[in-house]
């Protein structure tokens, strides 16, 4: 059920985005670090895109991935390369990446999180 949701608000979320923004958002929700560190380094100012209607920075959607899946690269990499995040911004559930972290008990991002607040 996880697998579904997250793939349908991935398809949500790129249906909605313009085309030279997807690339990032597109990469995020498949997890590769690889094409997300191309697209940085090719157009740095994608660090900090946004889809408006979605309400999710690049750095905010590599979190809700990565936190489902209990591995954490790609947000990290975000967030060292510049990307602006607040550690404490609920999202539409209400929810705080910590708060999401814990629910999933991945205990390594709690740790992460604690130390960015």
């Amino acid at each position: 059920m996880k697998t579904i949701t997250l793939f349908i608000a991935s398809f949500l979320l790129l249906a909605l985005m313009p085309l030279h923004a997807q690339d990032i958002f597109k990469a995020i929700s498949t997890g590769d670090i690889e094409k997300v560190k191309s697209i940085i380094s090719e157009t740095p100012e994608m660090i900090n895109a946004k889809n408006e209607k979605m309400g999710l920075t690049v750095v905010e959607m590599a979190f809700m991935v990565e936190l489902q899946k209990k591995k954490l690269e790609i947000a990290p990499y975000l967030i060292e390369k510049g990307a602006k995040f607040d550690v404490n911004k609920k999202g539409r559930m209400g929810y705080t990446p910590l708060d999401m972290a814990i629910v999933y008990g991945y205990y390594d991002a709690v740790e992460y999180l604690i130390n960015h607040l």
